[in-house]
């Protein structure tokens, strides 16, 4: 190409951070800053490789020359920003980006509640929500999954029912995706009825939907209704996932089960091509320990 220009050079860094080849667009990047000013669109695509590489030094990098360049608060380098440090378990200073935000959207919002979902503390993810809700942010179906994906053991069963409530106001009941998240959030609270409840009331299922239902049968013990919905889950069209044979073989570490559960490690590479991991491998030596 004769003449390079911004909207050419961000146009390969993000190509390349699309195509999750993280390096390459990083290395274009450093390339860019030499010969043109990046603009806020090729932030925002080199902060998504740096999320998706966890490069947290890489991230904080940028977020300096964001700074330096005066597009601190354009809301897509924000929520570039936000994933960084959520990825990479910064959840401070993914709340410090959070909070300058002066309107903040609904893709915007869920970043924050799913980093604070998946690294915690649970109570912050509540905490966060909470305020969202008496804010009068308008609330929608992938905020509300996000903080049902940090319930466990531990978390206020109080409020998964009052999330509930407000998923039935707010007409989300058929959104797979939020009803994935209550079937975990009943069956992590102890209420396996519940969940059963929600997986028999779901319009239509995914493999993530079969995953969630066979570990609340597994988390409760119930190892014959675990084997039970793993041959469902097949007739249904949906295909087993290495998250659905740690579900089975925790369920046959449960009950000791060593023997069914030897064959259902061995069932993964032969049957389903599924490499088992360390996790896989832990359950069995549970079960013969």
């Amino acid at each position: 190409m004769v003449e390079r220009n911004v909207i050419t050079w961000t146009a390969m860094v993000s190509g390349m951070a699309r195509a999750e080849r993280y390096k390459e667009s990083l290395s274009l990047f450093r390339q860019m800053r030499l010969a043109v000013d990046a603009n806020s669109a090729t932030y925002s695509s080199s902060l998504l490789a740096c999320a998706g590489s966890l490069a947290a030094r890489g991230g904080q990098q940028i977020h300096g020359l964001v700074v330096k360049a005066g597009f601190e608060t354009d809301l897509h380098v924000e929520s570039g920003l936000m994933d960084v440090y959520s990825k990479c378990e910064l959840m401070e200073d993914a709340l410090r980006v959070f909070r300058s935000c002066q309107d903040p959207d609904e893709v915007f919002l869920t970043v924050i509640l799913g980093g604070y979902a998946q690294n915690g503390p649970e109570e912050k993810t509540f905490k966060l929500f909470v305020e969202m809700v008496g804010a009068g942010v308008v609330i929608d179906a992938n905020m509300v999954s996000s903080v049902l994906g940090a319930f466990g053991a531990s978390s206020p069963f109080a409020l998964g029912k009052q999330i509930h409530a407000l998923i039935i106001k707010k007409c989300f009941e058929g959104n797979t995706y939020v009803c994935n998240g209550l079937i975990n959030m009943y069956s992590k609270c102890g209420e396996l009825q519940e969940s059963i409840k929600v997986f028999g009331g779901m319009p239509s299922k995914n493999t993530i939907s079969w995953n969630s239902i066979i570990a609340a049968f597994s988390r409760h013990g119930h190892v014959s209704e675990v084997f039970r919905l793993f041959e469902s889950m097949k007739v249904d069209g949906a295909e087993p996932t290495d998250v659905t044979f740690l579900s089975v073989l925790h369920g046959c570490s449960h009950v000791g089960s060593a023997k069914k559960g030897l064959e259902v490690l061995n069932s993964m590479s032969s049957q389903y091509g599924i490499h088992p991991r360390v996790e896989h491998y832990a359950c069995v030596v549970d079960m013969l320990g």
